[in-house]
């Protein structure tokens, strides 16, 4: 039910306020507001401009996104706009910046990926979801997505799931000339 506030706050904010971290601000208030005690949601929020590939994000706590450049390292946007949502009345949260270039892909993912647990308790962790990244870096987001899900279900290795695994890739495509 708390999400489910959180993201209807969100889509309404979303028309009236210019920046990320606006949305961001106004959206913790609103939840804030709400004194559910215990209750928070971290959360990435993106604007990406199609045509100048320039992406205003605020990250309110939550796991930092990946971008990915064929043939260049594996870039983390580990920035944060300031904590989770909802814990703390009165933050601003600031909008941040960077440029996904023709070719890039960005990979947004939840803790349910990296909090992924194999048959002898060790996690499938950052450091692991990173070297998956680097080696497919140049894949389509669909590809990456779907890949990425099978690469958790076998590192588990039949366990059940403990949290949701959610991933959003997307890929910025080279303009046509």
């Amino acid at each position: 039910l708390f999400m489910a506030i959180a993201r209807t706050v969100l889509r309404a904010t979303a028309d009236r306020h210019a920046s990320a971290g606006a949305c961001l601000t106004y959206l913790n208030q609103s939840l804030a507001d709400q004194k559910a005690p215990g209750m928070f949601a971290t959360l990435f929020y993106g604007i990406l401009n199609t045509r100048t590939g320039v992406l205003e994000y605020a990250n309110a706590g939550h796991n930092p996104p990946y971008l990915l450049s064929p043939g260049a390292a594996l870039r983390a946007l580990k920035d944060l706009s300031g904590p989770m949502l909802g814990v703390f009345d009165g933050l601003q949260y600031l909008t941040q910046s960077t440029t996904v270039q023709p070719g890039e892909g960005l990979l947004v993912y939840t803790d349910g990926v990296t909090e992924a647990r194999d048959s002898t308790g060790d996690f499938f962790d950052a450091a692991r979801l990173e070297a998956y990244l680097a080696a497919r870096a140049s894949q389509p987001a669909e590809e990456l997505v779907s890949g990425l899900h099978a690469e958790v279900q076998r590192f588990q290795a039949g366990l059940p799931m403990t949290d949701d695994v959610t991933v959003l890739a997307l890929r910025r495509v080279p303009s046509r000339a």
